[in-house]
């Protein structure tokens, strides 16, 4: 499931790979406010391509994503897995 930029809010089913598009991908920072439900995996460069920052949608439940970019600004993603 891809994530846009302007999204705050998502539905994914358990067992969905999250992508979340960001402009810099290496120096963003995501975290999970529960990470039984949504696990996060930073974004990166492993020299031949680059990636964004994504998750796994693990249990049912909800849990906000908090996208920090490089300039420390915020913005929260609300994802509900079922």
């Amino acid at each position: 499931m891809i994530i846009t930029e302007t999204e705050t809010a998502a539905a994914a089913k358990v067992g969905d790979s999250l992508d979340i598009v960001v402009t810099d991908p290496v120096n963003t920072k995501v975290t999970s406010s529960d990470e039984t439900v949504v696990s996060v995996e930073q974004g990166r460069n492993d020299g031949s391509a680059t990636f964004n920052p994504g998750g796994k949608a693990l249990k049912s439940g909800t849990a906000t994503l908090t996208v920090t970019n490089p300039d420390n600004t915020t913005r929260t993603i609300e994802v509900t897995v079922s």
